[in-house]
């Protein structure tokens, strides 16, 4: 079996679109990882920000992490298919979004999204445009391949 075979149709050429995924798929798995070694950063992030508690913030927690290892699985194993891409541009948006929203209202601490894995400068300019930039290179990937 062979991974990350996917081919492109239209806006890029094979071997930049395997790089991206394995990329896209590396994102994904370090911040399931991440999570998983190191979560209370994340947690705390979820109950300062967004006031989720309790259950509720638990059960985000691991509803997050499975997405994103799947998310991860996904793109490796059926990186020929349109649907991990689809995948991986919602989760993007989401991250983008959740950013925008601690950069307007004033959110400086660390979101905890890759635990102590990497270095988490916090909700940055930075953090938002790195985001924008992957959810951009997601939905390229889409339309290439479901072309």
């Amino acid at each position: 079996m062979k991974l990350i075979k996917v081919r492109s149709r239209f806006l890029l050429g094979d071997k930049l679109i395997k790089i991206a995924s394995l990329v896209l798929a590396i994102i994904f798995l370090f911040a399931a990882i991440g999570k998983l070694s190191n979560g209370s950063d994340f947690k705390k992030f979820l109950e300062l920000s967004f006031h989720i508690k309790g259950s509720y913030n638990i059960a985000l927690y691991f509803i997050i992490i499975n997405i994103e290892f799947i998310t991860f699985l996904s793109i490796i194993i059926y990186s020929e298919k349109g649907w991990p891409y689809l995948i991986s541009s919602i989760m993007f948006l989401i991250f983008t979004l959740v950013i925008s929203w601690g950069l307007v209202n004033g959110v400086e601490d660390s979101c905890g999204c890759f635990g102590g894995l990497i270095r988490d400068s916090g909700i940055t300019l930075k953090s938002l445009l790195s985001n924008a930039i992957f959810l951009i290179i997601s939905v390229v990937i889409y339309i290439d391949v479901e072309r």
